[in-house]
């Protein structure tokens, strides 16, 4: 019998694979000048598990909001938007990287389709906020 893996974890392991597959397919990224492409590669891969530690907070605030006193949702929505304020400089970095930086066409599509699905979940994410949020 096949075991179900819920979605968001599939998606995970999915953009996890594709960007590692590109980190370490990539021919001659030691040997580029300073600041080349095995730079952008290192700060590429931690952009994406700085913004997936945060997708992860956030996703645990919005599950805890409904179970809290209104005390407790105000500091969660304070939390939530930190946690956003802190994201979006970095969400736009990684969005923008250009497809001169990937080696061929496939690489280049796979991490459009990787940076569209993280995109549309944090776009997910803030809707729910903005839903929880008391408007001013």
């Amino acid at each position: 019998m096949i075991k179900r893996v819920p979605c968001p974890i599939l998606l995970g392991l999915i953009l996890s694979l594709s960007i590692a597959q590109g980190v370490l397919a990539t021919p001659g990224d030691d040997h580029e000048a300073e600041g080349g492409e095995h730079h952008s590669h290192v700060g590429h891969s931690d952009a994406l598990l700085y913004l997936l530690q945060h997708k992860i907070a956030i996703q645990k605030l919005q599950a805890a909001y409904p179970k809290s006193n209104t005390e407790e949702q105000r500091r969660n929505l304070k939390k939530q938007q930190a946690r956003f304020d802190k994201i979006w400089p970095i969400l736009q970095q990684y969005l923008s990287i250009p497809e001169a930086r990937y080696p061929n066409n496939e690489m280049y599509h796979q991490s459009l389709i990787s940076r569209g699905a993280l995109l549309a979940e944090f776009g997910l994410l803030f809707q729910q906020y903005a839903t929880l949020s008391p408007s001013p």
